[in-house]
């Protein structure tokens, strides 16, 4: 995937840089399952406190 931006130094910075994308695709997919967890609340609670207790 090839991102623009009007800024120069941000192409070049994800040119020099590989792992920004992936790192974007990371927290996308975790943004899409917190949205799925979070549409039973319930769940969502109970699996945030088993996550950080």
């Amino acid at each position: 995937m090839n991102y623009q931006f009007p800024n120069s130094s941000y192409n070049s910075q994800l040119e020099i840089n590989p792992n920004v994308e992936s790192q974007l695709e990371l927290r996308s997919n975790y943004a899409l399952v917190g949205l799925m967890v979070s549409t039973n609340s319930k769940n969502a609670i109970n699996m945030h406190n088993f996550i950080y207790k």
